[in-house]
């Protein structure tokens, strides 16, 4: 499997166990006690938060979020026709998660409109289109594909606009291909030059992931910990500058709560181009897991 896929998977999963927990004082105890990554989640920790989304229930350890699935599915895809239109990606999605489908597990509203649609269209209901104005971290679910298999990412950011036609998807296209290209230089600088891609109501608070120190002013001013890309761009960025390894990179991104799984796509996809990834971490991805999602 692809360096880029394997680490991006591994941040998925080490995120699952406190994924939509969205209460970071209770996080940060938590992780006093005990590891918060690469664990099942507990529904009586989630009760205990002030506010979580138990939605994964009984998920074994090794499980990936809904978009983790999206690019296992999308990756296994391109392995056997890397010419996949945006028609093949939306046929490959609905079959998998339509209702009847083999998908068990959570399905967000972007996927949800598309089953509508599809359905709509096959029961001839003409209802009105729906907008592609969705702006979750799923759109780049198609640039860490691609950019794993090293195929042409103009066909990744069709596929992109199934959910969403927001121009940021390209922007962040842009900084992520300088952010996995290094030329020599270490993470920080590499952000620092990446920002320049970022779309221009963004680079205040990217900018400011890379000097601020008070998390709570950051997460306040600038970011969220949220699934919407404006607040989880940020926050990646934060993550990515405040960490010394690929493993403490993980810690912070779940002390942090939120869409912990789903952000750690991109840390893993990033994070695996200036770090090593520790074996025991490797070790946690077992694709026997995937194949039964």
């Amino acid at each position: 499997m692809q360096r880029l896929l394997k680490a991006a998977l591994i941040g998925n999963i080490s995120g699952l166990g406190v994924h939509w927990i969205y209460d970071r004082p209770f996080l940060e105890t938590l992780s006093q006690h005990q590891s918060l990554i690469f664990r099942v989640q507990d529904k009586e920790i989630y009760e205990k938060a002030k506010k979580s989304f138990y939605v994964y229930p009984n998920k074994p350890l090794g499980s990936v979020s809904t978009q983790g699935m999206f690019l296992y599915w999308l990756s296994n895809a391109l392995t056997t026709n890397p010419n996949l239109t945006q028609t093949d990606y939306k046929n490959l999605l609905f079959n998998k998660i339509k209702p009847g489908g083999s998908y068990s597990g959570y399905i967000e509203s972007y996927a949800k409109k598309m089953i509508i649609e599809e359905l709509s269209k096959d029961l001839s209901l003409e209802l009105p289109v729906l907008p592609k104005t969705d702006d979750h971290l799923v759109g780049f679910i198609p640039y860490i594909a691609y950019k794993a298999h090293q195929l042409d990412l103009t066909h990744a950011l069709k596929l992109t606009q199934l959910f969403s036609n927001l121009n940021e998807y390209q922007d962040f296209f842009n900084v992520f291909d300088i952010l996995l290209s290094p030329s020599g230089l270490n993470l920080i600088e590499s952000l620092k030059k990446s920002i320049h891609q970022a779309p221009p109501h963004y680079k205040l608070a990217l900018e400011q992931a890379l000097i601020t120190q008070d998390l709570d002013l950051f997460i306040n001013e600038h970011s969220g910990i949220a699934c919407q890309i404006n607040q989880s761009i940020p926050l990646i960025f934060y993550i990515l500058s405040h960490s010394n390894s690929f493993e403490d990179m993980l810690h912070l991104n779940a002390k942090l709560g939120g869409a912990t799984a789903d952000r750690g796509l991109i840390l893993g996809m990033i994070g695996s181009i200036y770090y090593d990834i520790p074996d025991k971490f490797i070790n946690m991805l077992d694709l026997s897991i995937l194949e039964k999602q």
